[in-house]
């Protein structure tokens, strides 16, 4: 099986757009409805929440307001970007890499 990679170019333009957004006091709308569906899911208080993508973590950021007592881990493939969700959120866990990764 080959392994996909992430061109660098593809790399930059994410940070470009999410390092520039303000996110936590300006959220997506994506972001609320996410919010609000998971409040009226079944799993009404998870224990642990696995954000794949999460960029630089401003849906944990919101989602930890939500579920206080869930346990965050973040996946990116940017290095810049999970190292300011680890400053955004210093009680969750971040990792770099991609699902695509896991086998």
């Amino acid at each position: 099986s080959m392994k996909k990679t992430f061109p660098v170019a593809e790399i930059l333009a994410d940070e470009k757009i999410y390092l520039n957004e303000d996110r936590i006091s300006n959220p997506p709308e994506v972001f609320k409805l996410i919010c609000d569906l998971m409040a009226k899911s079944a799993v009404s208080d998870p224990a642990s929440i696995l954000d794949v993508g999460c960029a630089a973590g401003e849906q944990i950021y919101h989602l930890q307001k939500q579920f206080p007592n869930a346990t965050f881990r973040g996946l990116g493939v940017s290095v810049s970007l999970i190292d300011q969700a680890c400053e955004r959120n210093p009680k969750s866990q971040f990792f770099v890499g991609s699902a695509l990764d896991a086998s």
